[in-house]
């Protein structure tokens, strides 16, 4: 059975209908990328799957319905969501961002390991552990917001746009350590992108939308060799 389901989704912003019956499906430990232009309502069905829209169809979590559920209860369900432009507490340090992830959890060595591998995941958040989020570049705040995602402890991580506004080289770091944390955690990922190239570093399989539906789905093999894929999201 799939971690995540979701079923003939419809997502609106007040009288405004974005999604059109959205389905995908997320086997638990796998990792789909999300992949389409701007607009397409990529980063809307995250945030529908995180309970920050409204929402009809099917979303299930571990075979939970998440209908009507707030977002404060889906992440402790094990949902963690990484949003664009990251969300750090800007005032804080790096130790208490990572800190924040972890404030509803009670297993003071669980939490003392994971900030421990936060910090070898993310070399340059431990020679900065003391500064201030506001002082972070842009590539240490997004590994700063994935590893105060990663200190919840999800079953679930929901990445937006990982490599937006970042340098090539950075986005690589960024995925170099998301390749590692789904090797090293039992974690399974679902990755909005418009570098689809970076995306099938990871994932197993994507879906494309296009103006809320979707266009192309299947495993990342088969959607590779998809000349409408290689020419919009690949560059070839």
């Amino acid at each position: 059975m799939s971690l995540l389901e979701v079923r003939d989704l419809h997502a609106f912003y007040g009288p405004s209908q974005v999604l059109h019956g959205i389905d995908i499906a997320v086997e638990a430990g796998g990792a789909v990328a999300i992949l389409g232009a701007n607009g397409a309502g990529k980063t809307t069905t995250l945030r529908s799957i995180s309970g920050m829209v409204r929402t009809s169809g099917t979303i299930a979590f571990d075979g939970r319905d998440l209908s009507g559920l707030r977002p404060d209860r889906i992440a402790r369900l094990g949902i963690a969501h990484v949003p664009q432009g990251r969300g750090s507490f800007r005032t804080l340090t790096v130790r208490e961002n990572l800190m924040a992830g972890a404030y509803l959890r009670r297993d003071a060595a669980g939490v003392a390991g994971d900030l421990e591998l936060c910090l070898s995941l993310f070399p340059q958040l431990e020679r900065r552990i003391r500064s201030q989020a506001v002082m972070l570049s842009g590539g240490e705040q997004q590994m700063l917001a994935i590893g105060r995602a990663i200190m919840s402890k999800p079953r679930l991580l929901l990445l937006d746009e990982p490599s937006l506004g970042l340098a090539p080289a950075t986005a690589q770091s960024v995925y170099e350590a998301i390749t590692r944390i789904r090797r090293e955690i039992d974690l399974t990922l679902v990755i909005v992108e418009e570098n689809a190239s970076l995306a099938f570093t990871i994932a197993d399989a994507a879906v494309v939308l296009e103006a809320g539906r979707v266009a192309l789905a299947g495993p990342r093999a088969e959607l590779i060799g998809v000349d409408e894929i290689r020419k919009a999201y690949l560059g070839s």
